[in-house]
């Protein structure tokens, strides 16, 4: 039993490892100016909780997340044009696992790991910035004081509810972008 778990995760690491790609809205900018180290750590729960978050956004936000990390092909990538439109329309082409929004600025979700952000300083919208900042070292945290541990799979690892607390999260964030 053991062994296969190990097969497994072997597997999953190999199949998620070939299907790595960046966005084409990747930039550091915004982490960069305020020096802060950016980080893989929980990537793909931040990836499906953006895909929630932008299900979920109405057609007259012009806004939309867009993760600034190299995602897997397990989610949709985000791409943006015609941003001058009035109201926002998404058209999603399932072969080539892409998401077109129209009339929406993109908003980079940054993951980030450093030693400056202070512990109440989650998930947020820096001063004057057009971005999200995710505190990856107090994910586990928030997810704890949610009463979400007995959601984890056997081995710890995070579920599809772990995901959608995050896209709530980016959604309250979203508030303070517009």
């Amino acid at each position: 039993m053991q062994t296969a778990r190990i097969w497994a995760a072997v597997c999953l690491l190999c199949f998620a490892s070939c299907g790595v790609r960046s966005n084409d809205t990747q930039s550091s900018s915004c982490a960069a100016k305020y020096g802060l180290n950016e980080s893989l750590l929980y990537s793909y729960e931040a990836e499906r909780a953006i895909a929630y978050a932008n299900v979920v956004l109405g057609k007259d936000l012009p806004m939309r997340f867009v993760a600034t990390w190299r995602t897997t092909e397990l989610t949709p990538r985000s791409e943006f044009s015609d941003v001058s439109r009035s109201s926002v329309d998404v058209q999603c082409d399932n072969e080539k696992n892409i998401c077109t929004f129209f009339g929406a600025r993109p908003v980079p979700v940054y993951l980030i790991d450093d030693d400056k952000l202070g512990e109440l300083e989650n998930i947020f919208v820096p001063d004057g910035a057009k971005c999200v900042f995710v505190n990856v070292r107090s994910i586990r945290r928030l997810w704890e004081s949610f009463g979400m541990k007995r959601y984890e799979y056997s081995d710890s690892e995070p579920s599809r509810i772990h995901s959608v607390s995050l896209a709530v999260m980016l959604l309250h964030e979203m508030g303070h972008l517009v």
